[in-house]
């Protein structure tokens, strides 16, 4: 059986040190990095890298920018290697003062192209 490689795909970004982190922890310290994308980079190789990562059940971070008019927005998903699944969202204002962050537990994640690449089925037992 063939194993699928997936480098890191996108470095050019930089996201928030509060989401990067958190994605760090919650992936762990062996898992893939698919990527950290901006606004208007092809992301079709970290959503691969990602939905691959996630059916064979390995550890994986995947971060990327969102569009917003008056705002810095960032979506992020992890898989740690105790098979949970995380959502993450980061938003400020245009200097990156007043940031909002949330985490979500999952049951599972789907991912898209578009300008919600990141979609969530929460947990319902999860705090």
């Amino acid at each position: 059986m063939a194993t699928l490689l997936f480098p890191v795909v996108a470095a050019a970004a930089d996201a928030p040190a509060l989401l990067n982190n958190r994605l760090s922890a919650l992936a762990g310290a062996g898992a893939v990095d698919c990527g950290t994308l901006a606004l208007r980079d092809d992301r079709k190789a970290a959503i691969a890298c990602a939905t691959s990562n996630d059916a064979s059940a390995k550890p994986f971070r995947l971060a990327l920018q969102l569009p917003s008019a008056d705002s810095v927005s960032w979506q992020g998903a992890a898989r740690g290697a105790n098979g949970r699944l995380w959502a993450l969202f980061y938003e400020a204002d245009p200097s990156g003062a007043n940031p909002t962050f949330s985490s979500v537990l999952c049951l599972s994640l789907t991912f898209a192209a578009g300008d919600d690449p990141i979609e969530c089925r929460p947990d319902p037992g999860s705090p």
